[in-house]
């Protein structure tokens, strides 16, 4: 014997299934509504047989059913729909007629079917159904999936940490590295989100970044933030700022700038200069030693930069450097025409401040031109003097230009009757060399000292004046105190005596 629900086989005698636990009827249960249609068959099949008359309550029902065998039998056979007059007996017939329809049993199936149908709709539709299956799919790497399932939970208005948390993964998954990074940030900006959940979101999005060495969206996170206890954390990505130790200010003097910060870091600095109409330009360069800022307004800034390239907050300063140029030569004689040798010097001349520079060619002196340290001998003809003086920090002044005709009549010039001294000396065997050698290796050196105007009753004669120095080995110019005249017309060479 087999169960009716499960199929199962059942031992003889039992009264349930051991399989399913379903109690079995081996008798049919008790159907009142069949029983009531069966009495009603059997009164219907009585007042047929009885021409239309029922029999008293208190009769015997058999004696008046008809006798199987009989013809009365048969003829009720025969009237009874379905039967089958040759072997179906009266019972046989009543129990193959229709049995009416239990709607209630119906009834309850229908509500059974509509509950489940329901409870299924609502389950299968549930949040909690469909973070399962975002869970599944995150879990099983179907990215896609996970981030369609969870963004219909977030679009149903879910501001679970949790959820979004999970939702940044499978961004993260699908490659989507722009949103995951937003749904972090949202997450660490919620202000009813848990302090470990912040944490958890923030060590992400640094963990990103840092893994893109993307270090400046670390500095503009921080920055935006703007923590300073995250520094103790996260102080691989947090550089000091350098310090401009020039002080801001104006100042007449040109200025060092001085710029410190920390070991093991780079400093960088920029600057614009703005002298007048004109602006100078430095853009980013390494400090690595202190700058000169001379004459202009310095717009500076500086920054450190550690070995991620991660950069401090800049520092700025203003600098402006006023330098008061020293005051220009004052040049004694004055420009002209002149018939007597002059000596040509600077009246306001101050030894030990100042350097004063100059030039006989008219060009423009420089700090590299011939300094000036006594009179200069006016030479014959047409001569052009520039001057300058520079104090200690190479600022130059206004340049002075003179212009000189010392108009006398001559045949030598200065380099002319120069070398002319420098051969006679050699011819009287003063030196062993046209050059003015000397046998213990020093060098006869001569200096033009002035011109030498002399008048007679009978003319007006003039001499270049040399001054005779050695020159050693060991660079050392040592005066003999003698002194030559060289004739400007006729090279004529002697002693002087000054």
């Amino acid at each position: 014997m087999k169960c009716p629900f499960c199929n199962a086989e059942i031992k003889e005698g039992s009264l349930y299934c051991e399989s399913c636990g379903q109690d079995i009827h081996i008798v049919p249960d008790y159907d009142p509504i069949l029983e009531a249609a069966k009495n009603t068959v059997t009164n219907m099949s009585y007042d047929i047989f009885n021409d239309g008359k029922k029999s008293d309550e208190s009769s015997d029902t058999n004696s008046s059913m008809p006798i199987e065998g009989t013809k009365e039998f048969k003829d009720v056979n025969a009237d009874v729909p379905g039967a089958n007059s040759n072997n179906d007996t009266i019972s046989d017939k009543l129990l193959k007629l229709p049995k009416p329809v239990n709607y209630a049993l119906i009834g309850a199936a229908f509500l059974l079917i509509l509950l489940v149908t329901v409870l299924s709709f609502v389950f299968f539709t549930s949040d909690s159904y469909k973070l399962g299956k975002a869970d599944q799919a995150l879990s099983s790497g179907d990215y896609d999936k996970a981030v369609l399932l969870y963004e219909g939970l977030i679009a149903g208005g879910s501001e679970d940490t949790d959820l979004l948390i999970k939702y940044s993964n499978a961004l993260y998954g699908q490659g989507d590295f722009d949103r995951y990074i937003d749904t972090l940030l949202s997450v660490y900006d919620n202000p009813y989100t848990e302090e470990s959940k912040k944490n958890e979101a923030l060590d992400a999005i640094i963990s990103y970044y840092d893994s893109k060495e993307m270090y400046e969206k670390i500095t503009e996170l921080f920055n935006k933030i703007g923590d300073d206890s995250l520094k103790e954390k996260y102080s691989k990505y947090f550089v000091d700022a350098p310090v401009i130790s020039t002080k801001e200010g104006v100042y007449e003097l040109p200025q060092l700038l001085v710029i410190e910060g920390p070991l093991n870091e780079k400093i960088m600095y920029r600057y614009t200069c703005t002298k007048e109409d004109d602006t100078e330009t430095i853009e980013d360069t390494e400090y690595t030693t202190s700058v000169l800022l001379e004459d202009g307004l310095y717009e500076i800034t500086a920054y450190c930069v550690n070995e991620y390239g991660i950069k401090s907050d800049p520092v700025n300063a203003t600098v402006e450097i006023k330098v008061l140029p020293p005051i220009a030569p004052e040049i004694d004689p004055a420009s002209g025409e002149y018939t007597e040798p002059k000596l040509i010097e600077i009246s306001n001349y101050i030894e030990g401040d100042f350097a004063y520079y100059y030039t006989i060619d008219g060009s423009e002196p420089t700090t590299l031109s011939p300094v000036y340290t006594e009179p200069i001998v006016m030479t014959p003809g047409i001569s052009n003097y520039k001057f300058v003086c520079a104090n200690k920090n190479g600022v130059l002044s206004e340049i002075v230009s003179v212009k000189y005709n010392f108009n006398i009549e001559y045949s030598l010039d200065t380099i002319t009757a120069h070398d002319t001294l420098c051969n006679y000396l050699y011819q009287t065997g003063l030196t062993v060399g046209p050059s003015g050698q000397l046998e213990n290796g020093g060098v006869i050196e001569l200096e033009l000292k002035f011109i030498d105007m002399e008048v007679t009753d009978e003319n007006t004669s003039y001499s270049y004046i040399f001054e005779e120095y050695i020159y050693n080995e060991s660079g050392l110019f040592t005066s003999l105190d003698s002194y030559y005249s060289v004739d400007v017309l006729t090279g004529a060479v002697k002693k002087y005596d000054k």
